[in-house]
């Protein structure tokens, strides 16, 4: 991060490059963290010995929970047991989510 740049692998470099994917500046490493300089999160750089990790936040993201946050949009009694039990079990089979639904529609 200090303006050096550098090559681990220069014949992947070069690839990279004839095949028109990157830049030969070294300009990506302070691009992505100006890029991320208005957002609490930020990317995380890691280098080891072998590999060189870069984590990068998707500020895209809306952490919204339907089960658990305050519910904005009115949702019937049947519709949150049906998003309760999904959440619960994702992979129940339409059959079991059927019964269940009938169950509920039952009482």
């Amino acid at each position: 991060m200090n303006g050096v740049q550098t090559y681990r692998n220069p014949r992947l470099v070069l690839m990279f490059d004839k095949l028109g994917m990157i830049e030969s500046f070294g300009t990506g490493i302070p691009r992505t963290i100006e890029s991320y300089k208005n957002y609490d999160v930020k990317p995380e750089f890691k280098a080891t010995e072998y590999f060189f990790f870069v984590t990068l936040p998707n500020i895209n993201y809306a952490s919204n929970d339907p089960i658990t946050d305050p519910i904005t949009d009115p949702i019937s009694d049947l519709g949150l047991e049906i998003m309760k039990s999904l959440k619960l079990n994702s992979e129940i089979s339409t059959i079991k989510l059927t019964e269940l639904i009938q169950a509920i529609c039952l009482r």
